[in-house]
């Protein structure tokens, strides 16, 4: 993780819930002595907020702004800008911690990883950060999940700008897809078209009533109609469209590509079926000649039956009876053959064809 970049979210201004607005790093290291003494007694203070924002359809956006990983020059003296504050929590306990509110917004190097303790159930990790100026933080995470805190890798971002950024996206066109989509930048709920053409414009974060501003790809289409899609798969709960349901364009024309080719495989197979059905027809009428003679087997051959037909000709034209009765009519031998569910039937009167009911 060494020379990795975190950005640190921004958290929204209008979060509504029971925590508390402001999280804090514990277990602050500074680079120099932070005094602690004539703050004892003085309450925490959430530092002013920082990074540009703007307004984007009624509802501000933090622009992700990266600053570049120069330090100052003249380093022989720092602010020590992530300097503590001191939480009172009792006349006997209290702790010096980092207010969030210093760090959101804002690029870290990654300049140190250290995993303090390890075993099955905990991990423990000091991670030294420092920003642009040379100023550093340490960081001691506990546990697998640390609450209060949204981080990305600036690598993380970057290859989203890459994938999507000004590039074209569709609408998948699947069975699963959505009917309808929710579009906070209008609070409108919108008809999903599969397959529409749309330009990724810019990737961002857009606030809303959770703890952090969450990513959002901007896309436009030709009727320069703007909507959010939320990168995170697992959708949510207000039916914002998710990376789940668009394309890439190499995901699109890889997917039409496939489209084409089973298209192409199912004529070239209905076109091969065709060509085996008339020849196993052919072979099928040439051996009923060989058999019955050319008249009578090119009528065998179309599945038809004419009178003084024998019972042989009779059975290759229309194949087996589901029934059979025979009865002796004086000197004569008649057999009549039935045909279920159809209901045809054919007589016969000493062997030979007598009577047809198609």
């Amino acid at each position: 993780m060494i020379g990795q970049e975190f950005y640190f979210a921004q958290r929204s201004p209008y979060f509504k819930g029971y925590a508390k607005q402001d999280t804090t790093f514990k277990d602050f290291f500074s680079d120099k002595q932070t005094a602690l003494q004539g703050i004892m007694n003085n309450p925490a203070k959430e530092a002013s907020r920082s990074g540009p924002s703007i307004s984007y359809g009624g509802i501000p956006i933090a622009k992700i702004k990266l600053p570049a990983a120069t330090a100052k020059k003249n380093n022989e003296v720092l602010s020590n800008l992530y300097k503590p504050i001191y939480i009172q929590h009792s006349s006997y306990s209290g702790e010096a911690v980092t207010p969030y509110s210093a760090l959101e917004n804002k690029t870290f190097t990654v300049t140190g990883w250290e995993i303090l303790k390890e075993d099955e159930n905990l991990c423990q990790t000091q991670v030294t950060l420092k920003d642009a100026d040379g100023e550093t933080v340490q960081w001691k995470i506990y546990g697998r999940r640390e609450s209060g805190i949204a981080v990305f890798t600036k690598g993380y971002l970057e290859k989203l700008k890459q994938t999507w950024v000004n590039k074209p996206v569709y609408f998948i066109e699947e069975s699963f897809a959505p009917s309808s989509f929710y579009n906070p930048l209008d609070k409108q709920t919108l008809n999903y078209a599969q397959g529409s053409k749309w330009q990724c414009t810019e990737l961002t974060f857009l606030f809303d009533e959770s703890f952090f501003g969450k990513l959002h790809l901007i896309l436009r289409n030709d009727a320069q109609q703007e909507i959010a899609v939320q990168i995170d798969d697992r959708g949510s709960l207000d039916k914002q469209l998710s990376l789940f349901y668009i394309w890439s364009e190499e995901k699109y024309l890889a997917v039409k590509q496939k489209e084409k080719a089973a298209q192409e495989a199912a004529l070239a197979k209905e076109e091969s079926d065709k060509k085996q059905q008339q020849k196993d027809i052919k072979a099928y009428r040439e051996s009923m000649i060989r058999q019955f003679g050319t008249a009578n087997g090119n009528i065998i051959a179309d599945g038809k039956v004419k009178m003084g037909m024998n019972q042989n000709m009779c059975e290759a034209a229309w194949g087996y009876p589901s029934d059979r009765i025979k009865t002796q009519v004086g000197a004569h031998v008649i057999e009549t053959w039935f045909y279920y569910p159809a209901g045809s039937w054919l007589k016969f009167q000493d062997g030979k064809l007598v009577q047809i009911k198609e």
